[in-house]
């Protein structure tokens, strides 16, 4: 059978990198389907995508943070950018 649920990740850096990933796909998602709608739809839509990309300007200097830290436990890892 397959596993559907993914391992939990193995510090927070991961953690806060796999958050920064689902939000930047959900606003990419909220992005593409605001050019299918049209009036109010659309500006709930296009306010979904600035709250997202809002709270990843949040989330970018934490994940940075953390990577700096001399910590141990915290493992650097390489932030993965979705295209």
């Amino acid at each position: 059978m397959v596993k559907l649920t993914p391992d939990p990740p193995s510090s927070l850096e991961e953690t806060l990198i796999r958050v920064s990933d689902l939000m930047r796909c959900a606003s990419a998602t909220a992005h593409e389907a605001s050019d299918q709608l049209n009036g109010q739809g659309r500006d709930l839509t296009l306010t979904v995508v600035y709250l997202l990309d809002m709270a990843q300007t949040l989330l970018e200097p934490s994940i940075a943070g953390i990577g700096s830290c001399s910590l141990p436990g915290l493992e650097r890892q390489a932030h993965r950018q979705i295209p």
